[in-house]
């Protein structure tokens, strides 16, 4: 039996552009054939875009240095069918700009307990966020954030904040406020999955 390990876990409704797998084999398919030959046996909702020999020990987990997610925001007044499993869909238009400046207040290490959901693992709060940024083409609305690790749901809470301030309902001192308060009930609501993606990992 062949194991293998991903470098995390996504929840239901998330996507993975970039999720990496690795395992050991003593197959005979050589590496360069390995995403054509994994077309004949993955469902039409995977597939295997790249293949590397690593060294021995390797392991996509805990070897992985960073991780890069996106949040995708559709504005529209109509519920796009093509989009409507993979953006959030609001009617209300956002202040992107905004949401930008207060996204650079979680720039560095912070404590991020404000934006971990409950039922997670109870590894520390701290982590180092690297950049995060709110970009705009046309109406859809992107946010892109690294760090060197995620609590659960942590993305998705802070995308809740961000929303707030975009829609007036928040200010960025009061953000600020929710962030260093380290309380789960201060913060906003959690953005639904399916604007969610694991972009990258980084080794």
């Amino acid at each position: 039996p062949v194991m293998v390990a991903a470098s995390g876990r996504t929840d239901t409704g998330v996507h993975a552009l970039g999720q990496v797998v690795s395992l050991t084999t003593q197959g005979k398919i050589p590496t360069e054939r390995i995403c054509a030959a994994a077309r004949t046996v993955l469902p039409t909702s995977l597939a295997v875009i790249e293949a590397q020999e690593m060294p021995e020990g390797f392991h996509a987990r805990y070897d992985a240095k960073a991780k890069q997610y996106i949040y995708k925001i559709l504005q529209s007044k109509v519920a796009d069918p093509f989009w409507v499993n993979y953006a959030l869909v609001l009617a209300d238009r956002l202040d992107v700009d905004a949401m930008q400046s207060a996204a650079s207040i979680i720039v560095g290490e912070h404590d991020f307990s404000s934006f971990r959901a409950s039922g997670g693992t109870t590894s520390p709060p701290v982590r180092q966020i690297y950049a995060a940024d709110w970009t705009s083409a046309g109406d859809m609305i992107t946010f892109t954030i690294k760090g060197n690790g995620f609590l659960y749901h942590m993305v998705r809470n802070l995308v809740g904040s961000f929303i707030d301030i975009g829609l007036g309902r928040l200010d960025e001192k009061g953000f600020a406020r929710a962030l260093a308060a380290k309380d789960r009930t201060v913060a906003g609501k959690t953005a639904p999955a399916q604007g969610l993606y694991l972009d990258r990992v980084f080794y």
